[in-house]
């Protein structure tokens, strides 16, 4: 008798045991987001240009600070793909890659509390018309229609401004230094090239290249 009572107990235990972790896994699963979006916060508002920081699945250059929110680069490579699966000639506005960084990578890649800080932002775009001489360097800019996306790629004036001030072929920004080209928004009028980095003289007809994307994440939401 008294050694079934031992059973008895000792099966109670287990059980209890086995609750113990199940709970303990759950709340790990419900927490883990938090605890990471904390962290993610204490970096952020703490950052300075050129610093390295970590949101969402990735690491993100800091680009500019202002009062209110802080715009982030990519620091690798998320994909290589094509700038447009359509073969047609397309601006930003309507690529196939705007379309999937705003809604797969935005989706899966960030948490819902990442989501809520990244900023639906007002993106002017522009597209570069070639010159008699079908150079870069001397073909004028054409103002295209403004975009709101939560996700972007920067155009060749944003990398001129915070990346590359003083122009010409510089470091890529990932901390491989990678010398695969990566997709600017920026292309040509009436062509199916992009502007590729980089070197900013370089346009890429459409092919796989490097995709690293940009966000502004508004701080007053942390």
């Amino acid at each position: 008798m008294i050694g079934e009572l031992d059973q008895v107990k000792k099966i109670k235990r287990i059980r209890i045991a086995i609750i113990s972790v199940i709970v303990a896994i759950g709340l790990i699963a419900v927490f883990s987001p938090i605890v990471k979006f904390q962290i993610e916060k204490k970096e952020i508002k703490s950052a300075k240009e050129a610093d390295i920081v970590t949101y969402g699945n990735y690491d993100w250059k800091v680009l500019a600070v202002k009062e209110q929110k802080v715009l982030l680069v990519c620091n690798e490579f998320v994909e290589i793909k094509k700038f447009d699966e359509s073969g047609k000639k397309v601006t930003w506005e309507d690529s196939t890659i705007r379309k999937w960084l705003n809604s797969d990578f935005y989706e899966k890649k960030f948490t819902a509390y990442e989501k809520k800080a990244i900023v639906v932002s007002e993106i002017k775009n522009q597209a570069l018309r070639f010159g008699e001489t079908m150079e870069l360097k001397k073909s004028e800019t054409v103002e295209l229609p403004n975009t709101k996306d939560r996700v972007f790629l920067l155009s060749r004036e944003e990398v001129q401004q915070y990346i590359n001030p003083e122009g010409g072929r510089k470091k890529p920004m990932n901390v491989n230094e990678t010398k695969d080209s990566w997709y600017t928004r920026t292309t040509v009028l009436g062509e199916s090239w992009v502007i590729t980095q980089p070197d900013e003289n370089e346009c890429t007809f459409n092919l796989e290249a490097g995709i690293r994307p940009a966000i502004w994440i508004d701080k007053t939401l942390f």
